[in-house]
């Protein structure tokens, strides 16, 4: 709930909100600051109520970590590996209120910067400047998830931060599960989820390749290469476009770039295009591979 006030009337523990930062449709993020005032700030997503409850079912249905003990796992062991770390580190997870009801938050560390989406909507020159290096940032992401035996289940632009420094974060693990499972809800975003999860087959680091194939075609032409035709913003529309990309994932073959796009970019179009393979095991099979074809061209 927002109030009308500007500051969300909200307590996390020990953490005091001051502003908002993102509303989505399963989480409310805030700017929060501990008892002493400035300095130490970190970022606190509180989970809307039914969504909290439907990522439980989840948790509980398929016997999952839940986001907070995912971050845990995931988070630096030293702090030697703090600097540039690749994905955003967890530092603790509460209730709303205190209040055994009220929805779970989890403290994560405070990331300044712009989506990775949002650069390349405006067609930043930081896209094109760095379009090597983003994927590697990527890869370094997934690498560290994969290793721990997880796969992402909702890589994007979207949730990838371009910080003042130039490195990539990836900011969400709300969809992180173990590798090798199936899930018949088909949860993640329809832009960038692999043919086997659109078909709800067991999930691999591969399925985390092919999102991040889709993020590599995003950086090269500037645009998602599955787009659906349908209009409108009410909830049938909405649905019948979330259903059509999906489906577009498993019936149409792996885009083909433009010559233009080819001769500029001959090297980053084949990786996009190996990623995006409908096979799972014609696609590169790890982020490391990834990365060092990134780095050392054939």
């Amino acid at each position: 709930m927002i109030w009308p006030f500007g500051v969300p009337k909200q307590r996390f523990g020990e953490y005091h909100a001051v502003r908002l930062l993102h509303q989505g449709e399963k989480s409310v993020v805030y700017l929060a600051e501990p008892p002493g005032g400035p300095g130490g700030s970190v970022a606190i997503k509180l989970y809307r109520p039914q969504y909290d409850r439907f990522a439980r079912r989840l948790e509980e249905k398929h016997g999952i970590p839940s986001e907070a003990e995912v971050g845990r796992r995931l988070s630096p062991k030293t702090p030697a590996e703090v600097p540039d770390y690749p994905i955003v580190t967890t530092k603790s997870e509460g209730r709303e209120f205190g209040r055994r009801t009220g929805s779970r938050y989890v403290v994560l560390e405070y990331v300044e910067g712009v989506s990775l989406k949002s650069l390349i909507s405006c067609r930043d020159p930081r896209v094109s400047a760095r379009r090597v290096a983003f994927p590697a940032d990527c890869c370094r992401a997934l690498g560290i998830i994969h290793a721990a035996g997880f796969v992402c289940r909702d890589f994007g632009s979207q949730n990838l931060m371009v910080q003042p420094s130039g490195r990539l974060k990836l900011l969400d693990l709300g969809f992180v599960a173990p590798a090798g499972m199936a899930f018949p809800e088909r949860s993640g975003t329809p832009p960038y989820m692999s043919p086997e999860q659109v078909a709800a087959q067991p999930l691999t680091p591969a399925s985390d390749i092919y999102a991040l194939g889709i993020v590599l075609y995003e950086i090269i032409t500037g645009s998602l290469p599955y787009v659906s035709a349908i209009t409108g913003e009410d909830l049938e529309s909405l649905e019948a476009r979330r259903k059509e990309v999906m489906q577009m994932h498993l019936e149409r073959p792996a885009p083909e770039f433009a010559e233009s796009v080819r001769r500029r970019s001959p090297r980053l179009c084949a990786i996009a295009t190996q990623c995006l393979q409908k096979d799972p095991a014609a696609r590169f099979q790890s982020a490391e591979e990834l990365l060092a074809a990134l780095k050392y061209p054939k």
